[in-house]
């Protein structure tokens, strides 16, 4: 943890140096780059800051602003929305700086921790007391794929997987699989029940 919290000291650093090194866009700016018939300037580029586990084309995949594009403001807006939406950040910022013939838009984001065991725990009247744990990630192998999975013994035995991709193709085209077994023992008809369920 430790650690994690000076990474990102550390990124932070360094946006502060990369804002000294490439000044915030100004309007002066604006109307250099925008040329004599005030056109909006260009995106020149694009700088993603601060990724550890995630591949940088899944950030990149969400930004609807493009090199060689027009900068806007509404663009902007929907990338923080988009890369919000992942949920693997805890920290988003989005800044515009003057570039050398446009502007130069630096991402820089703080990710949250890609796994996580978890505790499982679950009392009924029918089963009783099952315990258990399992695993979660909210960015399986930096793809922004949210995956979780558990198991609890006791009065019955229960497993559970859940996949959701949020982006297979297209714009936005994703799938979620969620299955789920218990195996107990009905005492009541005296027969050992199993039941599968697939979403």
């Amino acid at each position: 943890r430790r650690q994690h919290v000076a990474g990102g000291r550390m990124r932070r650093r360094l946006l502060a140096v990369l804002i000294l090194l490439f000044p915030a866009h100004s309007e002066a700016g604006a109307e250099k780059t925008g040329g004599v018939s005030g056109a909006p300037p260009v995106v020149e580029e694009i700088k993603i800051v601060g990724l550890e586990t995630t591949k940088e084309w899944v950030v990149r995949r969400e930004l609807v602003s493009r090199p060689g594009e027009a900068y806007s403001p509404e663009k902007i807006s929907r990338d923080y929305r988009n890369l919000d939406r992942l949920g693997i950040f805890s920290e988003i910022s989005i800044y515009p700086s003057e570039g050398e013939e446009g502007i130069v838009l630096f991402v820089v984001v703080e990710e949250i921790f890609p796994y996580l065991p978890v505790a499982s725990l679950s009392i009924d009247d029918e089963n009783g007391l099952s315990a258990g744990g399992g695993l979660k990630s909210v960015n399986l192998l930096g793809r922004g794929i949210f995956f979780s999975s558990g198991a609890r013994f006791g009065g019955a035995f229960t497993t559970e997987v859940v996949l959701r991709h949020p982006w297979v193709a297209g714009d936005h085209l994703g799938y979620e699989i969620e299955y789920f077994r218990r195996e107990r023992r009905n005492e009541i008809f005296e027969f050992d029940e199993t039941a599968d369920e697939v979403y």
